[in-house]
């Protein structure tokens, strides 16, 4: 995640892929203060088409798991698209997308993330 320059520091939608199974994306998150943070995915821009299902994953700089959503089986996000709302302290942190299961490529994917203010 670092490697790719993408750092997110504020409300963002990042278009993306997953090309092969196995594979995912991961972005850089890093918050300046304690922040309650809004991360969705769709299939297409506020869309999600019920032939993919997403997994959003938050690891701490550290590469401990933060928090997961696994789609429908968490039932955050629109239809098969995973969806996350919690809060954050201020630092570093990254933002995990795949498809669930890892075992199938996904065309195309829009991650948003919102920052929705002070968690104090």
């Amino acid at each position: 995640a670092d490697a790719t320059g993408i750092v997110i520091t504020d409300d963002t939608r990042i278009g993306g892929a997953i090309g092969a199974i196995g594979d995912l994306d991961r972005f850089r998150l890093q918050l300046a203060a304690p922040q309650f943070v809004r991360i969705e995915t769709f299939t297409s821009l506020n869309q999600c088409n019920n032939g993919f299902t997403t997994t959003l994953r938050v690891f701490d700089a550290g590469g401990a798991t933060v928090i997961t959503d696994t789609g429908p089986l968490a039932g955050s996000g629109i239809a098969n698209c995973a969806g996350l709302v919690f809060p954050l302290p201020a630092g570093t942190f990254y933002v995990q997308v795949e498809e669930s299961g890892n075992n199938a490529p996904m065309p195309t994917y829009v991650l948003e993330v919102e920052l929705l203010g002070d968690d104090a």
